[in-house]
């Protein structure tokens, strides 16, 4: 894996050794309220498919506006004030979490709104197609359609363009960004995955032992979501489990905490980069769980924010 620190901003408010009282307070919370059902229980208790309108902590930082694409819509969220750095205003399209079942959830847009304020980012946030009925064969051409335009006019004029997304939005950023690259597309200058999930068969070495240990994601739900978003091409396929693409000529940044089972998604995903010498950058925070940086409650959330932003400035 090519040498690349990561920009590290300390959290405030943490004992010496551990995770913060609010981060014990969500974990204990998730791990008392987490119980066994049915499957077809868990996949209709997890599917959430309307989508949240923007929150009004992002109307206070950006001008949002929203267009059509093929029958779906993608939000444009245009930064009230300019980057501190004063350069040119960076393009960030960002795909949302939700095990490709749910629709954008106010954390989301909370995330979103700091992502805004931080770095002065215009931010594309496109409500791509869900499963059922639609599979990867519909929502990755989506995704790329929905990403293609804007990010070739911003190259054009000289503005830093970020694929980003948390979860299975991580997945569909990655996929994207490999799809875009293979099509002579333009190529983000960053690829940046929050608690990424890259190995939709769920055989990343370790994960089931993570399982134990993840007091927020239901594993058996999630691989049957992944099941139906593959659909005919099966959940091996690279274009469905980005783990196993080739992901040479692109750059890339993850998170993760070490509570989150996709954990071992992402520590597949540095053990290829390093065997193939490609441009990633890993970082893993402790007691953290899935998508912990959007629950902007917890330092180390913020903290992680404040990197996060940094890759985005091109920190």
């Amino acid at each position: 894996m090519t040498s690349r620190p990561l920009p590290s901003v300390a959290p405030t408010g943490l004992p010496r050794r551990g995770r913060s009282p609010q981060a014990l307070a969500v974990a204990a919370f998730l791990t008392a309220t987490r119980r066994r059902r049915s499957l077809g229980e868990r996949v209709a208790g997890v599917r959430l498919p309307t989508s949240a309108p923007p929150a009004a902590r992002v109307r206070d930082v950006a001008a949002v506006t929203s267009y059509p694409l093929d029958g779906h819509t993608v939000w444009r969220l245009q930064p009230l004030a300019p980057p501190a750095t004063g350069g040119a205003v960076p393009l960030v399209v960002y795909l949302h979490g939700g095990a490709f079942l749910n629709g954008i959830d106010p954390f989301h847009w909370r995330f979103v709104a700091g992502l805004i304020a931080r770095t002065g980012a215009e931010v594309l946030v496109p409500e791509y197609p869900l499963t059922p009925p639609a599979t990867v064969e519909q929502t990755l051409p989506w995704s790329v359609a929905a990403y293609a335009e804007p990010a070739a006019s911003a190259r054009a004029q000289g503005r830093r363009v970020v694929l980003m997304g948390d979860s299975a939005g991580a997945n569909l950023a990655l996929t994207t960004a490999v799809a875009a690259r293979d099509a002579g597309l333009t190529v983000p200058d960053e690829v940046a995955l929050l608690s990424p999930w890259l190995d939709v068969a769920g055989l990343s070495p370790g994960g089931i032992a993570l399982d134990r240990h993840d007091p927020m994601l239901d594993r058996v739900a999630g691989l049957e979501a992944g099941r139906m978003y593959a659909g005919a091409p099966g959940v091996a396929d690279p274009r469905v489990s980005p783990v196993h693409a080739d992901l040479a000529g692109l750059r890339i940044t993850s998170w993760c905490g070490d509570r989150d089972q996709v954990v071992a998604d992402q520590r597949e995903l540095a053990r290829r980069a390093a065997a193939a010498g490609w441009d990633v950058a890993t970082r893993e925070v402790p007691g953290m769980v899935h998508c912990f940086m959007l629950i902007d409650l917890l330092p180390e959330a913020r903290a992680t924010a404040a990197e996060i932003a940094a890759v985005v400035s091109g920190g």
